[in-house]
């Protein structure tokens, strides 16, 4: 299953069929703020600077932010068959904002019983997207075609 986040310069919207979730909500110069002050922290935890704790405290952070008031997390999640793809999608030339939004680590997304990632039975994964998706362009009869594992 896959919940969807569309970044957008001003609006973060969210999409899950399985939640009866569509909805958006404004971005704000404070959200941009935080989101400096989350990535400063968690290029300072890459240095050593931080403990476990204090990457935890992160994925809490950051969970709490895109849950928002409106519950999308927790609503998505609630319906949500393993494994569950969360996919944020911005622009192909996203702007600075939105690229604080994609640089964030989403990985560390935790709510108050720990990592979703280490939550054998959810299988979260986060994924970025910069453009909508597309179909690959059918093989062509008269070129050598090579699929790689």
């Amino acid at each position: 299953m896959t919940t969807i986040f569309d970044l957008e310069a001003d609006r973060l919207s969210a999409r899950c069929p399985n939640a009866d979730l569509d909805e958006s909500r404004p971005l704000t110069a404070a959200d941009e703020s935080r989101f400096r002050g989350w990535i400063q922290h968690y290029h300072r935890s890459q240095q050593g600077h931080s403990d476990d704790a204090s990457r935890l405290q992160l994925g809490r952070e950051l969970y709490d932010w895109l849950d928002g008031g409106e519950g999308w997390l927790a609503r998505a999640r609630a319906t949500a068959v393993a494994p569950w793809t969360v996919e944020f999608r911005a622009p192909r030339d996203p702007d600075n904002a939105i690229r604080r939004l994609l640089q964030l680590p989403w990985e560390l997304l935790a709510d108050k019983r720990g990592y979703l990632a280490a939550d054998l039975a959810l299988r979260y994964s986060p994924v970025r997207r910069l453009g909508e998706p597309t179909s690959p362009e059918p093989p062509s009869p008269y070129r050598l075609s090579l699929a790689f594992m």
